[in-house]
């Protein structure tokens, strides 16, 4: 697929391709220290045009310094919020299908911190709906992920990057264990996985409006959670390059934010 906009991609799927869905696959809701409400992500995503997001907000460790202090300052999901966060969540994924026919896939990222504060270790969890503490050990974690049926995604898979460069030195070894590494992050493409062989998907990794402009991955499946988890496991997907004009926070209204995007080919790479 060549340098497009989301109208053409639009049109596709309205032609009869619908197996073509625009998707961002890790966000951060106002629940972990994104600037975004549940309804302002989904009205935010869904007047765009995306036909799928997946919500990751972050569980931190609840027995550490670093857990007790993230959940003091409302950046972390804990046992006792959970319930409450779920139950919104369910709701507004309702209403992302009834108004817009997006998708919401709940997710989790995942955080371990050794005892100086260092981040040693990050996380996607696609697919999860129950809380769970989070383990040191890589492969606990997986397990305790795939056992909701969810996919395994390593977050930012570049050798020098402090917080998941361990996976990444280890991905031989650790490989078995992770579906998925995030190649594209925020506006920077990392060559060295994406050329790799691995499975990869792309996301914004968003907090703020203004990291809308990123790389994105565009799924070649039907719209169920299901059918998204199976594509991203099978490679069944491509990446764009998403472009628009933001100012500040502002969000464009629905009759004129298609003119203004575009789904490139070529972004920054690392």
């Amino acid at each position: 697929m060549k340098n497009t906009s989301v109208r053409q991609l639009r049109k596709q799927m309205i032609a009869g391709d619908r197996g073509l869905m625009l998707a961002d696959l890790r966000i951060r809701s106002k629940f972990s220290g994104g600037q975004l409400t549940f309804p302002e992500l989904i009205d935010f995503y869904g007047i765009r045009g995306f036909g799928c997001i997946a919500i990751t907000d972050r569980i931190n460790r609840q027995d550490g310094l670093i857990g007790l202090a993230m959940a003091g300052l409302g950046r972390t999901l804990t046992p006792a919020l959970f319930p409450i966060y779920r139950g919104i969540l369910l709701s507004e994924m309702e209403r992302a299908w009834e108004r817009y026919r997006m998708v919401v896939i709940p997710g989790v990222e995942i955080e371990t911190c050794s005892l100086i504060g260092m981040r040693k270790t990050q996380i996607l969890g696609l697919g999860v709906s129950r809380f769970f503490e989070p383990k040191d050990n890589i492969l606990e974690m997986s397990n305790q992920i795939r056992a909701q049926g969810g996919l395994v995604i390593a977050a930012q898979p570049k050798r020098a990057h402090p917080e998941t460069g361990l996976l990444w030195g280890q991905r031989q070894e650790l490989g078995h264990a992770i579906d998925a590494w995030e190649a594209g992050s925020g506006t920077r493409m990392h060559s060295e996985a994406r050329s790799s062989g691995l499975p990869i998907i792309a996301t914004s990794a968003l907090r703020r409006p203004q990291q809308i402009n990123s790389w994105k991955t565009i799924l070649h499946c039907e719209p169920r959670a299901e059918a998204i988890l199976e594509a991203i496991r099978r490679q069944q997907l491509e990446f764009k390059f998403y472009r628009e004009v933001v100012t500040g926070s502002h969000i464009p209204h629905p009759p004129t934010f298609d003119s203004g995007i575009e789904l490139l080919d070529h972004g920054s790479l690392l």
